[in-house]
């Protein structure tokens, strides 16, 4: 999951509860960021770019 608004906190909790990674986006609040497993750089840095380009070549399991 990624996100940069208080209203992703709960999602962030959800996600990391069930094994998923929560990422913040840079520009998001302090208490955003605590609530994530990981900052990523903010949208003006093209954040969200940088995460799916990392994940290029895993296999995931269905």
């Amino acid at each position: 999951m990624i996100g940069d608004g208080r209203n992703d906190i709960e999602m962030f909790q959800w996600a990391k509860a069930h094994g998923g990674y929560a990422f913040a986006m840079g520009q998001a609040p302090d208490e955003v960021k605590l609530a994530a497993t990981a900052v990523i750089a903010a949208v003006s840095e093209d954040g969200v770019a940088q995460v799916l380009a990392s994940l290029e070549g895993l296999e995931f399991l269905s």
